[in-house]
């Protein structure tokens, strides 16, 4: 059988690509483990990727801004309470995905 590459792995075990295998892994654990475990499956990896999207963009801003807490006025505060916001916005997304099983299949 063909092996992915380490890359490939690499990706897949941080869960920001589908697994090595695609459907067919998925089928396999569907049908050792059942439904309802597979898709328990595919919904964790909805919401890992759902996280990666949302380190990204608070690691580059944090340092970039050097947000931290701070009290309200400071110019410290208003990166920091942006990133709270986007980080209250972001869980409503995901929240939102998690409700379609459609995506959270199409995204295990």
């Amino acid at each position: 059988t063909h092996r992915p590459s380490w890359w490939h792995e690499a990706l897949w075990a941080l869960r920001l690509s589908s697994p090595p295998g695609g459907t067919s892994m998925e089928d396999q654990l569907s049908k050792h483990y059942g439904a309802a475990v597979a898709y328990v499956f595919a919904w964790a990896n909805l919401y890992i990727r759902g996280l990666w999207c949302l380190i990204a963009p608070l690691l580059i801003l944090g340092c970039l801004f050097g947000a931290e807490p701070a009290t309200l006025g400071e110019p410290h505060s208003l990166v920091w309470n942006a990133l709270q916001l986007w980080t209250l916005l972001w869980s409503l997304v995901l929240a939102q995905a998690g409700r379609s099983r459609r995506r959270v299949l199409e995204a295990g």
